[in-house]
């Protein structure tokens, strides 16, 4: 039984309590009290259920990016390479990639901007990966909500909103050509 239960079931038999021993004009304050406790358990199951039905909407098309190493077939250097699977319900849009390299400054994030990768989508990361020791994505939904996937020791932890936000637009290179198929 729930909170708003015990609350009606305590208002109905206070309300019937007082207007059998006092006066029976407390009935209809009783009633209308019961009916005030109804409609606002109902507005607020409604509103519960709007919420849920907004939030699988949302989830409904959310990208979800992984990043895998697999040796192609078509490579003739044979070496393996690393993929990025779109294995959400939506399009991946201002996606960038960093990868978490040691230089001569010392460890750095090396990031590339990446064009947009449609629901079951993949490609190719031929360039932007270096060390691949630790690889980040971020990315965007249709409404903008940001998203990262970050990779390390072959595990992908994908979480919501832009977990790298200090990557500066001025320090991201452009990837855009494409594989031809």
């Amino acid at each position: 039984m729930t909170l708003w239960h015990t609350i009606c079931i305590s208002c109905v038999t206070i309300a019937a309590a007082l207007a059998w021993h006092l006066d029976m004009a407390w009935v209809p304050i009783g009633i209308s009290i019961l009916g005030l406790l109804i409609a606002c358990w109902a507005a607020r199951s409604a509103l519960r259920s709007a919420r849920a039905a907004e939030e699988s909407l949302r989830n409904s098309v959310r990208p979800v990016l992984v990043l895998v190493k697999r040796s192609p077939h078509s490579d003739p250097t044979g070496q393996k390479l690393w993929h990025l699977i779109n294995v959400g319900n939506g399009c991946a849009k201002d996606i960038v990639l960093g990868d978490y390299v040691e230089g001569q400054e010392g460890k750095s994030w090396r990031v590339t901007r990446l064009y947009p990768l449609p629901r079951g989508e993949s490609m190719v990361v031929r360039q932007g990966i270096e060390a691949g020791v630790q690889i980040a994505a971020t990315y965007c939904d249709i409404d903008g909500r940001a998203f990262t996937t970050e990779c390390s020791e072959n595990r992908n932890a994908i979480s919501n909103g832009n977990r790298h936000s200090d990557w500066s637009p001025a320090e991201q290179e452009l990837n855009w050509p494409r594989e031809s198929p």
